[in-house]
């Protein structure tokens, strides 16, 4: 059981949704919805790390259940 908050962009990342643009199609209805764009942009910079859908899914795996 997860315990913790999953960021939406490493989530989405875990799904193999991959791109930056990807993600803010999906989420994003009105591509002028500026305020929208920049809290996506500052969700998906805080997790800019994960860049791939094992790192996404190794991150999630670790805040998991300890042993």
């Amino acid at each position: 059981m997860i315990r913790e908050d999953i960021p939406v962009g490493i989530l989405l990342r875990a799904l193999n949704i991959i791109g930056d643009k990807q993600i803010q199609k999906l989420i994003i209805y009105d591509e002028n919805d500026t305020d929208m764009i920049d809290l996506l942009r500052a969700s998906l910079e805080e997790v800019e790390h994960i860049r791939t859908r094992d790192d996404a899914l190794d991150y999630i795996a670790k805040r998991g259940p300890q042993s």
